[in-house]
């Protein structure tokens, strides 16, 4: 009879030692929780500060001033616009005919050109060097 109560206080104390770790715990985590909270507030407001700060330095004046004060750009000109289908430069394929064929557009065309980036980049660079 005496073994069976001592393990039985035993058994009650363990339970009671691991009720109030898990108290703890708990009471632990639920303070982490309010911290965090805390902080997301916190950076919520400097969130709308630099988001103010930013629609405030991206004004269309602002930018107009600082373009023409460092970088030194004109205004274009339409004598400076040409159309696409004027000058040696133009290299839009002609479309000769459209079609639906089996599900899918087929579009022919008289030439057939590629944008090929590193070409046009290396006749622009040579055009543009000094020797």
């Amino acid at each position: 009879m005496r073994s069976t109560i001592t393990i039985l206080i035993i058994i009650l104390s363990l339970n009671l030692f691991g009720l109030v770790r898990t108290k703890l715990y708990v009471q632990n985590l639920d303070y982490d929780i309010k911290k965090m909270e805390v902080k997301k507030e916190q950076l919520h407001g400097e969130v709308q500060v630099l988001r103010a700060e930013w629609s405030y330095l991206n004004r269309i004046d602002r930018l107009e001033s600082l373009s023409s004060q460092y970088l030194g750009l004109k205004k274009i000109s339409m004598q400076q616009i040409k159309r696409p289908s004027s000058g040696e430069g133009n290299k839009m394929a002609k479309i000769q005919s459209v079609s639906y064929d089996n599900g899918s557009l087929q579009i022919k065309k008289e030439n057939d050109w590629r944008y090929k980036p590193r070409i046009v980049i290396s006749k622009y660079m040579n055009k543009n060097v000094k020797k």
